[in-house]
C-alpha cells in the first residue's frame, strides 16, 4: 500500500505505460532515484507545450459543456481571462471538507430530480473538478474528475435494464482527453472515477437512486469555440468490465500492490516504443546500459517482465548471461545457418518453454547489444 492515496490519472498511466511497474514506481515512490544522478530529463515536468494544450483544450470543452447548464457546482477558479481557465459561471464553490461536499453532492442530486423538463432538451446540474475518494481494490484512491452532468432520469433515453430498479437520476462522469480517440487507460480512469462515485453516495447517504454512465470526451467528440453540447450527446461506454480491470489492478496481488512493495532496483521492466513519451525514460534507460551484469540490463532485450523473471528463474540474470551462452559470431547475415549452442538440457528446455523466438535470435541480439556497451567484450558487427 502506498502511503498517501492514489490517483485515477496515475492508475490510467499505468494502463498507458502497458503496465509498466517502474514506471508506477518512479511516479508514486522514487525513493533516493530522484536526487541518484543529475537527470536532465527525468523527474522534471511534462512538456509545457503539451500542458498547455490540454488545459486549453479542457477549458473550451467545460465551457461548452457549461453552457445550457441550470446550475454550476465548481472550485474557485483563476483569472479567467488566463488560457486554462474556464470562463463559467459559478453558482457554487465545492466545500473544503469531505463531508461538506458529499452534502453538496446529494442536495445536487436531489435537486436534479426536480428539473423540469418543457421540451426535448435535457436540463442538467454541470459539476466541475468534482473532488472524490475511496477504497479501489486495497488502495485509498483521491481525485478530481472532470466533470458530471445531473440531470432527471425521464429526460434521459435509458438504456435496455436487467433489473428492477428506476433511477430517479442520471450521473453522467466525464473526463476530457485531448487525444484524437480513445484509449484504454482513459476508459480506466473514467471507470475509476465512477466507482469512487458510487461509494461516495453510499457513504452519504444518497437517497434518490442514481444511474451512473461513463463518457470519454476526446478531440473526436469536441465543439469548435464558442458552440454548445450537451454531456448527454456524448457517447457512453460499459462500465463494469473496466471497473472491474480497476479492482484487479489494486487487489493485493496485482501490478501496483508489486510495484509498491519492491524496491525500484528489482522491477522487470522494459526499453521499447512505450517509453517514447515517458517522463523517466532517461532514468531507465541509464539503469539498463550502465551494468550489463545486472539485472536491469535485461530490459535492453525488448523481452516482457514475465519472461525477464523466467530468464532469471533459469539462472541468466544479466545480458552478460545470455551474450556468453554462446562465442561471439560476426558478419553474420539473416539467411546463415543459426548456430549450434552448447546447452545444458535443462536450460536449454526452459528457453525454449519461456522465449517468443528461437533461442540463438536472442544470443545474437544480447552479444549485438554486449558489444556497444562493453568496452572488454569482442566486438561484434551487424
Amino acid at each position: 500500500m502506498s502511503d498517501g492515496p492514489l490517483e485515477p490519472s496515475g492508475i490510467a498511466q499505468l494502463v498507458e505505460h502497458n503496465y509498466c511497474q517502474r514506471y508506477l514506481k518512479q511516479r508514486i515512490e522514487p525513493g533516493d532515484e530522484v536526487g541518484a544522478r543529475d537527470w536532465q530529463e527525468a523527474y522534471g515536468l511534462m512538456s509545457i507545450a503539451l500542458l498547455g494544450k490540454g488545459q486549453e483544450f479542457e477549458a473550451d470543452q467545460i465551457e461548452s459543456l457549461a453552457a445550457d447548464a441550470t446550475h454550476i457546482i465548481a472550485p474557485a477558479l483563476d483569472d479567467r481571462t488566463k488560457t486554462g481557465v474556464p470562463d463559467i459561471p459559478i453558482n457554487e464553490t465545492w466545500a473544503d471538507s469531505p463531508s461538506g461536499r458529499t452534502t453538496q453532492l446529494t442536495t445536487a442530486i436531489n435537486h436534479a430530480a426536480t428539473l423540469d423538463t418543457p421540451n426535448e432538451a435535457i436540463p442538467y446540474i454541470l459539476l466541475y473538478q468534482v473532488p472524490l475518494d475511496g477504497t479501489l481494490g486495497e488502495e485509498p484512491v483521491y481525485g478530481d474528475v472532470d466533470c458530471i452532468a445531473l440531470a432527471p432520469a425521464d429526460a434521459v433515453p435509458t438504456p435496455q435494464r436487467h433489473d428492477n430498479t428506476t433511477p430517479a437520476v442520471v450521473a453522467r462522469v466525464i473526463d476530457l482527453k485531448s487525444a484524437q480517440d480513445e484509449q484504454p487507460a482513459h476508459r480506466v480512469q473514467v471507470a475509476a472515477y465512477c466507482e469512487l462515485l458510487v461509494q461516495t453516495l453510499a457513504e452519504g447517504p444518497c437517497e434518490i437512486d442514481c444511474r451512473i454512465e461513463a463518457s470519454v470526451l476526446t478531440e473526436s467528440h469536441a465543439t469548435a469555440d464558442g458552440e454548445t453540447q450537451s454531456p448527454f450527446d456524448l457517447p457512453t461506454f460499459q462500465r463494469a468490465g473496466w471497473e472491474l480491470s480497476v479492482t484487479s489492478l489494486l487487489s493485493n496481488h496485482g501490478p501496483v500492490a508489486e510495484a509498491l512493495t519492491n524496491d525500484l532496483e528489482d522491477l522487470p521492466f522494459t526499453l521499447d516504443q512505450v517509453c517514447n513519451n515517458c517522463a523517466y525514460r532517461e532514468a531507465c534507460a541509464t539503469r539498463a546500459v550502465e551494468n550489463p551484469r545486472g539485472t536491469q540490463s535485461l530490459a535492453m532485450l525488448g523481452v516482457g517482465a514475465s519472461t525477464q523473471r523466467r530468464l532469471q528463474e533459469a539462472g541468466l540474470t544479466s545480458l552478460h548471461d545470455i551474450a556468453t551462452l554462446g562465442p561471439p559470431r560476426r558478419e553474420t547475415k539473416p539467411m546463415d545457418t543459426p548456430s549450434q549452442l552448447d546447452l545444458n538440457a535443462d536450460l536449454q528446455r526452459r528457453l525454449e518453454e519461456t522465449l517468443p523466438w528461437p533461442i540463438h535470435e536472442l544470443v545474437l541480439r544480447a552479444q549485438a547489444l554486449y558489444g556497444e556497451i562493453e568496452p572488454k567484450y569482442p566486438g561484434y558487427d551487424t
